[in-house]
Parts: structure tokens; sequence; C-alpha cells
């Protein structure tokens, strides 16, 4: 499959092109009018990058999304800016070397993290590494302008091993500091990075931790920063029963605080996580179900919510797939963001997602986008690497990677679907 991958994605690569922006009540690009169907009312806009190619990322923070993937045109990371409701895009990131950067990117702030390759033209070797990007914002006269600060090396990364889910590195940004877990021997070591200006006023991204032998494989897990707070999962271990991992940061210093697990076999647990302050969400999406009319539903998926208070994590709730179905996979990917978790179950065909929100003490489900009788899926099977699906939530925002199949039946469009939260 990665030698399948490879020589797609080597063919693929090529100029960056300008590409439209899809907005509800108007946009860059309106909706083609033979598009009439049946749309989520909290729909604000359907961003498409290229309508030749495939998403397989996209992140959110505030006013910002960054999304990425790649076509016959072109391999680009994209950045667009809302302004009001009207997303439009801002700028596209490129690397000085070269490199391609493709499949996974995050944003949080003014700091962006994209995983990059490069291929050496004499031996074909292809060297793997993280690229983080800074914005300085615009000011009254000048634009915002996106820079590359820094290429992280040294970390032992395989290559092309980023462009699946499931595939280690992971990374994950909060604020200043960027997470990076890669495999090596008995576990994922995770390389910490913390941006700092130096005496002499330059920004520098330094290396403020490494854990090493953590016990959980970048494999088969899933990485959430949020403050002093890291979480990492393994969801493969123990049977399938699955484990979280949460370090604490101290000054400079970070420490196990807890290791949480489920008790159900097989689980899944820490399939996927997401962490913001004292609130931590997992998906488990081995969890089966029983339904009375359905019978035993294989693989239907369950999510966790834990809290912390002082230094104590307990499990607040689960919830099991809102729509019971068999290898419905709820809990796939998810986001949390205060007190709003956005999940995805991308095998309720059509693939739904769901937003969960947190009272003065209990979550309770308060979106369903089941695209049931719509020509909406939110995720895809890009006949290469399988089925694609990816979740991103920033205070009242989230996106979600997916289909438009035209009412033809003819064409489908992979685009960054932008919903709003009441």
């Amino acid at each position: 499959m990665k030698i399948t991958f490879l020589i797609f994605f080597t063919l693929f690569v090529g100029l960056m092109t300008t590409a439209p922006a899809y907005a509800r009540g108007g946009g860059v690009t309106p909706v083609p009018p033979q598009r009439v169907d049946i749309v989520p009312a909290n729909l604000q806009a359907e961003i498409v990058p290229d309508p030749f190619g495939f998403i397989y990322s996209t992140s959110v923070s505030g006013d910002t999304l960054i999304t990425n993937g790649i076509s016959v045109f072109n391999t680009t990371t994209y950045v667009y800016e809302r302004t009001g409701t009207i997303w439009s895009l801002q700028t596209t990131l490129s690397a000085a070397d070269g490199a391609v950067l493709c499949c996974i990117a995050k944003i949080s702030g003014d700091n962006a993290v994209v995983m990059g390759s490069v291929t050496n033209p004499v031996t074909g070797l292809i060297t793997t590494s993280p690229y983080i990007f800074h914005r300085t914002p615009a000011t009254v006269t000048t634009p915002a302008v996106w820079k590359l600060e820094k290429k992280l090396t040294g970390l032992g990364i395989a290559p092309i091993d980023f462009a699946r889910r499931g595939s280690s590195p992971l990374l994950a940004v909060d604020g200043n500091t960027v997470a990076v877990a890669v495999n090596a021997g008995i576990g994922a070591n995770v390389f910490i990075y913390k941006r700092i200006v130096n005496a002499a006023g330059v920004p520098v991204w330094a290396r403020q931790a490494l854990l090493t032998n953590t016990g959980a494989s970048a494999r088969s897990g899933s990485i959430s920063l949020s403050g002093n707070t890291l979480v990492l999962s393994d969801y493969s271990v123990a049977g399938l029963s699955g484990q979280v991992l949460v370090y604490q940061r101290t000054l400079n210093t970070w420490s196990q605080q807890a290791v949480l697990t489920s008790g159900v076999t097989p689980s899944g647990f820490g399939y996927s996580v997401g962490v913001s302050g004292n609130n931590l969400v997992i998906g488990a999406v081995f969890e089966s179900a029983v339904d009375p009319k359905k019978g035993f539903l294989l693989n239907s998926g369950a999510i966790y919510f834990f809290e912390r208070t002082g230094t104590t994590w307990v499990q607040k709730a689960k919830f099991p797939n809102p729509t019971p179905s068999r290898l419905g996979a709820f809990g796939s990917n998810v986001s949390i963001s205060g007190a709003n978790a956005a999940i995805t179950a991308p095998g309720n065909g059509p693939a739904s997602l769901y937003v969960f929100q947190r009272g003065a003490t209990t979550w309770s489900r308060i979106i369903t986008n089941e695209p049931k009788g719509t020509f909406l899926d939110f995720s895809y099977n890009d006949g290469f690497i399988g089925v694609v699906s990816d979740i991103s939530v920033s205070g009242k925002t989230y996106t979600a990677i997916g289909q438009r199949l035209d009412p033809t039946l003819t064409t489908t469009t992979i685009e960054d679907f932008v919903f709003t939260i009441p």
C-alpha cells in the first residue's frame, strides 16, 4: 500500500494554484444552481482547495483554517481566513527546500506545523520532517504573512510514513508549543518544542523535552496538546483494550500524570484523543453494540469524556454511537475546544458528524449531521490509502473533510465543510 501511494504521491506533485472557496450566503465562488439538495442548517462554508484533488487534513483556530492534500496539478497546504461569515484563501505555504507539504497540518493561533518530504535528486531517498510556520499578523498597511521558522530534523521519521491515518509521526500544536510523536524502540518518542525569543530578539524553536519509550505506538494512536497538558494514546495494547497517557508540564519539565483505560476489550480506547484544559474526549472505535432491531453491531464505536480535578482524571460520561451501525467507527476522529467536542463516524453510511457540549456538570449531544437523503458524505475513500476523515473544532466552529456528490451521480468533489455551533 505504501509503495502504491508513493508512486501516486510522486506523480501528483505539481505547481501550486489558487483555489476557490464555497460559502453559504455568498462566497468566493457560489454553489452551482444544479446542486439542489438538503444541507445542514449550520453549514457555513464549503471550501474546495482543488476540485481535482484529495484533502487529508483539516485544522481550524479562530478565524483561520489550514488544509492540505494532493491532486493531479498540485500538492499544497492552503490557509483560509474568515471575515464575517465568508472564508477566502489567504495564502499557500511552501518551504525553500522544495518540500512537498502533505498530508498532516495543524494550526493554533499564529503557529502551524505541517509534515513535509524532500526527495534527493541523486539517490532518490526521501527525508520526512515537520515544518513549523509562524504568522506575522496584519497591520493597517501590511497584510498578514506566513513564514517558515523551523524545520525539525533528526527525529527518525520514516519516509512517506505520514500520508495515512494511523501513521507515524503524530503532530500537535497549541500556542507556542509543538509536539511530535515518532515510533522508536518499544514505544513512541515524543519531541516537544517551544517557541521563545532569544536575547537578540530572534524567535527560536528550542527542544524543551524528549519523552522516550512511552509505551505507546505512534502508529496506533493519537496525540493532543492543550496548554501544559499532553495526551498520547495507543489503542492496540492489551488486546485492543487501549490506553491513554497524560503528561503534565511544570515549568520546563514534563512528567506522566495518569494512565487511563476503559475496562472494555476490545475497545480501541484511544483510537483518537482530544484535550482542552481539564476536559478530555477519547474515541473507542472497536466497541460493539447490541441494538434491539439490528442485533449485534461490530465496531459501532463509542466515546468517553474525562475531567481533571487537581491532578486526578475521572470519567464523566460515555456515549455509544448515536446511530448504532455495524462498523460505524463512531469516535474515529475527535476534537475538543472548551465546552464543545466534535466527533466523526465514517462508517455510519453515509459518514456522520456529531457535536457534544458540556453543561454545568454533564455532556450532551446538541448537533447531529447525518446526511441521509442528501448528496453529502463526511468522509471519502481515495482508492489508494482507504477511508479518509478528519475533524477540528475551535470555539463555535468545526470543520470536517468530506465529499459532495453531484445530483447526477457523475461528479464527486472533495471538500472541507465548515459548520457553526449555536
